[in-house]
This record gives C-alpha cells, sequence and structure tokens, in this order.
C-alpha cells in the first residue's frame, strides 16, 4: 500500500534574501529556551538586527498550503514540533515497513545528508531512504538551491534536481490525500518575530482537523524581545568601549 505524509518546515515560508539567511545561526538543533536566548542577541546587533527584522514570508504560498491542509481528510493525523527530527518517528507510526512511502517535504534544507550519522533534524529522510521503498518531493525556498549550493551542475547535485519542486502549485495541482501532516517551526531557522504566523497555520489545522498532537507550548510565541531590553545598556557600553 502507497502511504502518503505530508512534511512541512515553517522554514520553508521565509522570505529572505541570500545574505540574511546566512547570518542566521548555525542551524544546530537546539531548545526553544537557548534558540530564543541565541535569537535575541541577533536583534541585538545594529546590522544583525536589521537583516533578522527583514525576514518576511512568502504569503502566497503560506496561502496554498493552507488550501492544500483544508482539502485533507479531517481524520487525517497530524503533529505540531519545534523540531523536523521528530517527523522520523511519526513516519513510523503511520508507516508499515510493507507500505509504500510517498513523502513530500515542504523545506527551506533538503534534510537529506549532514555531518552528523546519528538521526537529526537535518538527516532524518536520510534515515527513511534506507528503511523504505520511498519516492521523495522536496519542495524548496526560491533560494535553498543557490544558498546551499545545489545549483551548480555537478554530479552530486543532479539527484537533488531530480526531486525539487520551486514552489506548491504542483501540489495542489496533484490534488494529493496525505495520510499524515507533519508541522515543525525549526526555532533556530525562523526568527521569533514571525511566530503570529506560524501560530495561524497552527490555526487552520486545529480549526480542520480533529487528531492533532502539539508539543507543548508550540503555540507560545517566543519570548526575544524582553532579553534584547535588558541586555542593550550592556551591548550599548560594551560598544562604545570598544570604539
Amino acid at each position: 500500500m502507497i502511504k502518503r505524509i505530508f512534511s512541512i518546515d515553517f522554514d520553508y515560508f521565509l522570505q529572505a534574501t541570500k545574505e540574511a539567511l546566512k547570518s542566521f545561526p548555525d542551524g544546530i538543533d537546539r531548545s526553544t529556551e537557548l534558540s530564543t536566548l541565541i535569537w535575541a542577541s541577533h536583534y541585538l546587533d545594529g546590522k544583525q538586527g536589521t537583516l533578522t527584522r527583514s525576514v518576511g514570508v512568502l504569503s502566497d504560498e503560506l496561502d496554498c498550503i493552507k488550501r492544500i491542509l483544508q482539502k485533507q481528510s479531517s481524520d487525517c493525523p497530524v503533529m505540531i514540533a519545534q523540531s523536523h527530527v521528530h517527523a522520523y518517528d511519526f513516519v513510523h507510526d503511520i508507516v508499515s515497513e510493507d507500505d509504500e512511502l510517498r513523502l513530500v517535504n515542504v523545506d527551506m534544507h533538503h534534510d537529506i545528508v549532514n555531518d552528523n550519522e546519528k538521526l537529526d533534524c537535518g538527516n532524518w529522510i536520510s534515515h527513511l531512504l534506507k528503511e523504505y521503498n520511498m519516492g521523495l518531493t522536496w519542495v524548496a525556498n526560491p533560494v535553498s538551491l543557490e544558498m546551499f549550493g545545489l545549483d551548480k551542475d555537478r554530479k552530486e547535485n543532479r539527484a537533488f534536481r531530480g526531486i525539487v519542486q520551486k514552489n506548491l502549485s504542483k501540489i495542489e495541482e496533484k490534488n494529493y490525500a496525505f495520510d499524515g501532516v507533519f508541522l515543525c517551526r525549526s526555532d533556530i531557522w525562523t526568527p521569533p518575530h514571525l511566530d503570529s504566523i506560524f501560530h495561524s497555520l497552527c490555526d487552520t489545522i486545529a480549526d480542520h482537523f480533529n487528531s492533532v498532537v502539539m508539543e507543548q507550548d508550540i503555540r507560545k510565541c517566543r519570548d526575544y524581545e524582553s532579553v534584547p531590553k535588558e541586555l542593550q545598556p550592556a551591548y550599548d557600553k560594551y560598544q562604545s568601549e570598544m570604539e
């Protein structure tokens, strides 16, 4: 039996320049508390703060994914979490070893390989590829291929280009009926000032689906503003001493 999983990383919806993305934190999966502190420091610095605040969302793509979700059966199981690593167990809960897996991953990153052999948010798909008869589609952010050097005509990049869709339009046209939907916020890759927009996507899901498992506090906005306010005087003093 073919089972289809729709995996959505909210960082796909970021509308950002390559310069802004390169200024992001290191991308290592961290707790919400720690990542909030890291982001808070980004808002402190003048140039870095401007880059961070410049990041918006791809509104048309956000509207598109809401339409796709609202067409799904209300009985389709859904999980909403902070990290994409939880998608691995979510898939195993729905797809048996005898099933054929068809995964659509909507994501800034491909999540197939990285420098870590152990399961994490950046390689969970490679673990599934070893375990299932699997078809994969990666719906990539407009700057993803260039950002990660996958636009170059290299042998190792051709396999990536074969699975890439550049927006959600073809997924919507195909009108897939998914057997599971996974959504993550990816705190270390999503600036906290966009949390309210993430929550609007959560609301769409909660209003439509009957079975939604949410990580605790995932719909709570990260408090990234109080920390900069407390640290700003010390930061300004440090800057003046360095001049």
